[in-house]
């Protein structure tokens, strides 16, 4: 896929060790994500900033970069967050000393420059504490996503290894299940639809577009778009096991609980256009699927 040419991101997966179990909701993409954007506000600076001083940065300042600001967007854009939160698999049992709370980020084109913002702010939000209770925690490690430390507890931040869309071309085999590693909110519009192989596919080049677009001064091919909805349904599903799941989440801005419809299971595909389409595939691994990506959710694992 030529349209996979423009991306490029970083990848870090950070660890936090509380000093005492600790308990928190099932699914940590919204606390995880609120906590995040706090931080890295305050240790950039941001809070502070009049809408002409962000506008004025909008290119230079960390928290502009990871999270965007409508400030700064054009009129009636609603433009793709410059990162992808991926939070541990829903859980709720205890974060313990001898079980640490592992998550990674993956920061998108120009927001790749973030990272030592991001180490920072993590720390404070760990430094804080996590969930209602505020419950403390310590930043105690930063790898890349092969292990190799990226930042050790008084040192600097090692750059990562940047990735390019180029490395996820390339034929893949006829057949492949799709774990859902975290909820997939997949919809058209408004509305939550069936996980469907031409729905997902359908949703993660729509996602390609928009991340290429807003986030690397990229662009999809057209007529790759169209082939992708040509052959998206050619794909057979030979097992699957979707079911409905409910994030809730409290929404500290607008003060109220909120329920976003999602799926958790697996499902698997079989055909020619899995092969063909295995580029796509990955990309979706990387840059997550459907709605509230930067929440966590549409996080898939791809065997």
């Amino acid at each position: 896929m030529h349209s996979l040419t423009d991306l490029h991101y970083v990848r870090a997966r950070f660890t936090l060790t509380p000093d005492r179990p600790t308990t928190l909701p099932p699914f940590l993409g919204s606390t995880l994500r609120g906590a995040l954007g706090h931080a890295l506000r305050a240790v950039t600076g941001d809070v502070h900033r009049t809408d002409d001083e962000r506008r004025a940065l909008a290119d230079t300042c960390p928290y502009l970069s990871v999270f965007g600001d409508p400030a700064v967007d054009p009129p009636g854009r609603n433009r793709v967050r410059g990162f992808v939160l991926r939070p541990p698999p829903i859980d709720d049992a205890p974060w313990t000393p001898d079980r640490p709370l592992g998550f990674d980020v993956t920061l998108l084109g120009h927001a790749q420059t973030a990272l030592p913002a991001v180490v920072v702010a993590v720390g404070r939000m760990a430094r804080e504490g996590l969930g209602a209770d505020r419950a403390p925690f310590e930043l105690t490690a930063v790898t890349d996503l092969d292990g190799e430390a990226l930042w050790a507890p008084g040192g600097i931040v090692r750059p990562p290894r940047l990735e390019h869309g180029a490395d996820l071309r390339g034929r893949g085999p006829d057949q492949v299940t799709i774990e859902l590693a975290s909820p997939l909110g997949l919809a058209e519009g408004r509305d939550l639809v069936p996980v469907t192989p031409d729905a997902l596919l359908r949703g993660a080049f729509r996602r390609l577009v928009k991340v290429l677009g807003d986030c690397c001064d990229g662009q999809a091919h057209p007529k790759e778009g169209r082939w992708v909805r040509a052959i998206a349904p050619e794909i057979r599903v030979l097992d699957a096991d979707l079911q409905p799941y409910a994030v809730r989440r409290h929404s500290n801005r607008q003060k109220r609980q909120q329920t976003w419809p999602a799926w958790r299971g697996h499902l698997t595909l079989q055909g020619q256009a899995v092969a063909e389409l295995a580029p796509l595939l990955r990309a979706a691994e990387v840059l997550h699927v459907g709605r509230k990506t930067a929440f966590g959710l549409g996080a898939l694992d791809l065997r």
